[in-house]
């Protein structure tokens, strides 16, 4: 590993031939999240996000996708291939849920250890990355299925249509089971954003 360069907002090393790049925002969600955090939910949630991300990372090295880029910011982790998309569509699919399949796993495992409220944690990064909505796994899962059922001038509206109304039904929920605070506002304005912002 070597450190490639400083720009501003960004710092950028280099592991062999991918580029690692840590942007301010992701150290200043970071540090706001376990500041404001005085339970253990932030260290186990980070914990759950890293073992999906690395489930993403190792399913991507196991179908041959080439890893171009790995950016962390405030929204979460990008991570950028160069032949990805040249992939079966078997191989993509497989690279799209080994996240949210990596934390249904550890959900079990953690349930049955007893550890429930570090299963519940990887139940809900599971199921909130199935959202058919923006950049996440389930909008991909969705799009791949949505691409080979209906006619290619059909895909933008099915796919507004699903991201709109799991936006509005997540947000419901988050609203109704989490009560009003500032981390539920918080949670349903990320949901919109991700709704909004959509690819």
């Amino acid at each position: 590993m070597r450190l490639s360069r400083i720009k501003f907002g960004m710092i950028e090393l280099k592991v062999r031939k991918t580029a690692l790049r840590l942007d301010f925002t992701f150290f200043a969600a970071l540090a706001f999240f376990l500041l404001t955090d005085n339970t253990d939910f932030g260290i186990t949630a980070l914990l759950s996000c890293t073992a999906h991300e690395l489930a993403h990372l190792l399913t991507m090295r196991l179908c041959g996708a080439e890893i171009t880029a790995v950016t962390l910011y405030g929204a979460g982790i990008r991570i950028k291939s160069d032949n990805a998309d040249r992939l079966s569509v078997k191989r993509q699919n497989a690279i799209y849920s080994a996240g949210c399949i990596m934390n249904l796993a550890l959900t079990a495992v953690l349930w049955t250890a007893n550890a429930h409220a570090a299963a519940l944690i990887n139940l809900f990064t599971g199921l909130f990355n199935l959202l058919p909505i923006g950049e996440l796994d389930g909008a991909r899962l969705l799009k791949s299925a949505v691409i080979h059922t209906f006619p290619a001038e059909r895909v933008d509206m099915v796919m507004a249509i699903a991201a709109a109304v799991s936006a509005v039904s997540a947000a419901v929920f988050v609203l109704l089971f989490g009560g009003v605070s500032f981390g539920m506002i918080s949670a349903v304005i990320y949901i919109g954003v991700l709704a909004v912002m959509g690819d």
